[in-house]
C-alpha cells in the first residue's frame, strides 16, 4: 500500500510539471492586423480561459479528498477524518482500552507512519494492542506455586499455598485486615495486585488415607491436643504411626470418636502424658502405641480391641489400673513390660494367650488370676515378678514358656496343670523362695535351666512320665536334699544337679542312657546309686564328677539291695558281694589311711579294692596307706594328688588303671611291685617331678603314653627287651634302662 501511494504521489507530481511547461511554450495566435488588438483580444480570452480553469481546479480539489477511518479496536472511540487525496493525515491522540497498552495504527499487518505516510484513498487504520501485565505480591510465610504475573487475557486460575510445618494455610485475602477472601484470578481480571496469606498454628500434621485423615504428626513443643473429627471436609478417622513419637511436652490428649485405630508407636516416649480416654470407635491399638509414657496412671481399653499388641504399654512404671475388656483374645509380646506400679490386673476369660514378656519385670504385682480360656504363657510372661507371691495355673494350659517365671522370688509353691508336656527352658529358674513344685505325669521334658536357683526347694519326684532332664535344670538348688528320679528318665543333661551341696544321696535307674559331664560337680557329700552294674557307653567319663558312685543298686537303702556305703575313720568304703572298696573321698581329705578290714553291723569284709576316681582331684592330700588286701587301683584314683610325695604300692596289687596317678606332680620317685600285670594308659601322665621308675618283670601289659609329660625321668625295667604286648609308644620317649635288677 506504501509503495502504491508513492507512485501515484510521483505520477501526480510528474503531471503538474508537464502542464507548466505546456502553458509557457505554446504560441500567440494572430487573428488579425492589428497587434494591440490582437494582444487585447487575446488577453481578454485568456483572462476568461484563465477564470474557467480556476473554477474547474476548485471544482477539481473538491473531488480528491478521502475519509481516514479509525478502527480502535476495543478501545475509546475517535473520530473519522477527510483528507485531501495525497496528504497526511494528522495522528489522532491514543485511544485508551482497559488491561491494554496502545501499540498503534496499522493497515493490514504493516504500522501506519503518520510522518511519512500520505492518503491517496480512503483508508481504516486499526488500533494494536498488547495486554499490559500485572504482578502479584504474595505476603506470608507461605509455600506455594501461583503465578507471580498475569495478563487481562490469562485463564482463569486458582490460588493455592501451604503453611510451613505446624502452622496450617487457610487462604488468600486482599486486604492485610483478611476480610476479602480471594481464591482465584478470574480471566479479565487487572491492576497489580497485593495477597495476603492466612496461616493458623495447628499442632498437629494429617495425611490422607483412603476416605480419610490420619494424624501423621505433632508438634514436639505441644503441651496440649485436640484431635478434630474432621479436617478440611474429611473425617479423622486414625492416629498414625509415630505421630506423637517423642513429645515429651504432653500432657493431655483428646480423642474424636471417629478415630477407629491408634497406630505403631503412636505415642511412644510420651513421658509427660498422664491420662488419655480412648475412645470407643477404636478397634486396633497397635504394637508399642504407648511405650514409655511413665507418667500413665491409668487405662481403660475399649470393647472392641481385639487384642493387646506387643509392647503396647512397655515401660509405664507409673500404670497402677488397667481395664482389659472381654473382647480381647490375646495379650501381645512385652504388652505390660516393666509396668512396676501395676499391682494386681483382670485377665478376661476371652484371653487365649498370654504373649511372651507380657508381664515381665511388674516388680509390684502381687497377684494373677489366670482363666482357663488361656491355653498358653509365652517365654518370659511373668519373668522379674518379684512381688508375685502365688499364682494358680488352670488346667487348660498346655505350655510354659521359657523363663516364663523367671526370678518369681516370691513364689513359695507352684502346681503345674496336668496337660503340661514340657516345663521349658528356666520356666521356674531363679525362683528362690519356691519350696516346693508338683510335676504332672504329663509333663515328658524338663527343660534346661528349668528349676536353676530354686534355693528353697528341698525335694523333688520327677514322674515316670519324664524321659529327659536339661543341663542344669536343678543346678545351685543349694537347699535340695532328696530327689527322685523316676524309672523311664533316658537322658540327664550337664551340670543337671550342679552345686546341690545338701544332696547326700540320689538313685540313677537303669533306664537313664545317656548323661553329659559334670552332672553332680560341687555336691561334696554326694553318693550316688546307679542300678546299672557298669557305666554304660553312653555316659560321659566325667558325669559323676569324682563322686562316690555304687553300682548295681535297686535301692538306696541297705536292706535290700545288696550296696552298702559306709564311713570309717573317716573313709568311705562301699560294701558288694562281702567285699568292701574305697570310694570317692572328700577334696579336703590330707591323709588317708586304708583299713585292710572294716567291720560293719558285726560283720567283717576285706577292703579288696580302691574305685573309680576314689582320690580324685584331693590336693591336700599327703600320704595314704594301702593294705595288702587290695588288688586294684582302679583309673582316676590318685588323679590331680599334687601334694602327694610317695605312695607304697602293696604286693597285692596286680593292676594300676588308666591315668591312675596323672597329675601327682609332688612325686619323685615310685616301685611298682612285682605282681603287678597291668598299667593303664597315661598312669602316671603328668608327673613332673617324677625321676625315676622301677618295672618289674611281671608287667605283661602296658597303655599308650603312660609317662608322657615326664620330662625328668628315667625307666628301669628288668626286661631285657621290650615285651610285645606293650604299645609302642608307652614310654613316650623317656630313656629306658632294659634289664635292670634290683639292688644294681
Amino acid at each position: 500500500m506504501k509503495k502504491t501511494l508513492l507512485l501515484l504521489t510521483i505520477l501526480a507530481l510528474i503531471l503538474s510539471a508537464c502542464l507548466v511547461l505546456y502553458s509557457c511554450d505554446k504560441p500567440n495566435t494572430d487573428n488579425g492586423n492589428d497587434p494591440a488588438s490582437s494582444s487585447s483580444s487575446q488577453n481578454t480570452e485568456n483572462n476568461t480561459d484563465n477564470s474557467q480553469n480556476d473554477d474547474q481546479k476548485k471544482d477539481d480539489n473538491q473531488e480528491k479528498t478521502v475519509t481516514v477511518t479509525f478502527d480502535t479496536n476495543g478501545g475509546s472511540a475517535i473520530e473519522s477524518v477527510q483528507v485531501a487525496e495525497g496528504k497526511k493525515v494528522a495522528k489522532p491522540q491514543d485511544p485508551q482500552k482497559e488491561g491494554y497498552t496502545f501499540d498503534g495504527w496499522y493497515v493490514e499487518d504493516e504500522k501506519w507512519s503518520f510522518i511519512g505516510y500520505v492518503v491517496t484513498e480512503n483508508t481504516t487504520l486499526t488500533a494494536k494492542w498488547v495486554p499490559t501485565t500485572y504482578t502479584i505480591t504474595y505476603v506470608g510465610d507461605v509455600t506455594h506455586l501461583n503465578k507471580k504475573t498475569y495478563t487481562v487475557e490469562d485463564e482463569t486460575f486458582d490460588l493455592t499455598g501451604t503453611g510451613k510445618t505446624y502452622y496450617e494455610f487457610l487462604g488468600w485475602y486482599e486486604d492485610e485486615e483478611l476480610t476479602k477472601p480471594i481464591s482465584k484470578i478470574e480471566k479479565g481480571t487487572v491492576g497489580n495486585k497485593t495477597l495476603y496469606a492466612k496461616i493458623e498454628y495447628n499442632p498437629l500434621l494429617f495425611k490422607l488415607m483412603g476416605d480419610g485423615y490420619a494424624v501423621v504428626g505433632c508438634d514436639k513443643n505441644a503441651t496440649s491436643v485436640v484431635v478434630p473429627s474432621t479436617y478440611k471436609g474429611n473425617s479423622v478417622t486414625g492416629i498414625g504411626e509415630h505421630a506423637f513419637h517423642g513429645c515429651a511436652n504432653l500432657t493431655s490428649v483428646k480423642l474424636s470418636d471417629s478415630i477407629t485405630s491408634i497406630g505403631f508407636c503412636a505415642f511412644l516416649g510420651c513421658t509427660g502424658l498422664t491420662s488419655i480416654k480412648i475412645p470407643n470407635s477404636i478397634t486396633t491399638i497397635g504394637g508399642s502405641a504407648f511405650h514409655g509414657c511413665i507418667g500413665l496412671t491409668s487405662v481403660k481399653i475399649p470393647n472392641g480391641v481385639t487384642s493387646v499388641s506387643e509392647d503396647t504399654f512397655y515401660g509405664c512404671t507409673s500404670l497402677t489400673s488397667v481395664e482389659i475388656p472381654n473382647s480381647v483374645t490375646s495379650i501381645g509380646s512385652g504388652a505390660f513390660y516393666g509396668c512396676t506400679g501395676l499391682t494386681g490386673i483382670e485377665i478376661p476369660n476371652s484371653v487365649i494367650s498370654i504373649g511372651s514378656g507380657t508381664f515381665e519385670g511388674c516388680t509390684g504385682l502381687t497377684s494373677i488370676e489366670i482363666p482357663n480360656s488361656v491355653t498358653s504363657i509365652g517365654w518370659g510372661a511373668f519373668s522379674g515378678c518379684t512381688g508375685l507371691t502365688s499364682i494358680e495355673i488352670p488346667n487348660s494350659i498346655t505350655t510354659i514358656g521359657g523363663s516364663a517365671f523367671h526370678g518369681c522370688i516370691g513364689l513359695t509353691s507352684v502346681k503345674i496343670p496336668n496337660g503340661v508336656i514340657t516345663i521349658e527352658y528356666s520356666a521356674f529358674g531363679g525362683c528362690t523362695g519356691l519350696t516346693s513344685i508338683e510335676i504332672p505325669n504329663s509333663v515328658t521334658t524338663i527343660g534346661e535351666y528349668a528349676f536353676c536357683e530354686c534355693k528353697g526347694l528341698t525335694s523333688v519326684t520327677i514322674p515316670n512320665s519324664v524321659v529327659k532332664i536339661g543341663g542344669y535344670a536343678f543346678c545351685d538348688c543349694t537347699g535340695l536334699a532328696n530327689v527322685t528320679i523316676s524309672d523311664g528318665v533316658t537322658s540327664i543333661g550337664s551340670h543337671a544337679f550342679c552345686n546341690c551341696p545338701s544332696l547326700t544321696s540320689i538313685k540313677i535307674p537303669s533306664s537313664v542312657t545317656s548323661i553329659d559331664i559334670y552332672v553332680f560337680s560341687g555336691c561334696p557329700s554326694l553318693t550316688i546309686y546307679c542300678e546299672v552294674e557298669t557305666q554304660p557307653s553312653g555316659w560321659n567319663s566325667i558325669w559323676d564328677y569324682s563322686y562316690t558312685v555304687v553300682w548295681d543298686c535297686n535301692n538306696n537303702d541297705v536292706a535290700n539291695d545288696g550296696c552298702i556305703y559306709t564311713i570309717i575313720d573317716g573313709i568311705r568304703y562301699s560294701i558288694k558281694d562281702e567285699k568292701a572298696t574305697v570310694v570317692r573321698q572328700p577334696h579336703n581329705i590330707e591323709r588317708a589311711v586304708i583299713k585292710e578290714r572294716i567291720t560293719y553291723e558285726n560283720v567283717s569284709y576285706p577292703v579288696t579294692g580302691i574305685g573309680r576316681n576314689a582320690f580324685s582331684s584331693c590336693a591336700g592330700l599327703t600320704s595314704i596307706e594301702i593294705p595288702n588286701s587290695v588288688t586294684s587301683i582302679s583309673e582316676d584314683t590318685f588323679y590331680g594328688c599334687t601334694s602327694l610325695t610317695s605312695v607304697e604300692i602293696p604286693n597285692s596289687i596286680t593292676i594300676i588303671g588308666d591315668r591312675a596317678f596323672s597329675y601327682c606332680e609332688g612325686l619323685t620317685s615310685i616301685e611298682i611291685p612285682n605282681g603287678v600285670t597291668s598299667i593303664g594308659s597315661r598312669a602316671f601322665y603328668g608327673c613332673t617331678g617324677l625321676t625315676s621308675v622301677k618295672i618289674p618283670i611281671s608287667i605283661t601289659s602296658i597303655g599308650v603314653e603312660v609317662f608322657i609329660g615326664c620330662e625328668n625321668l628315667t625307666i628301669y625295667c628288668e626286661a631285657e627287651i621290650q615285651p610285645s604286648s606293650w604299645l609302642r609308644n608307652w614310654n613316650s620317649y623317656c630313656p629306658v634302662v632294659w634289664g635292670y635288677k634290683q639292688g644294681e
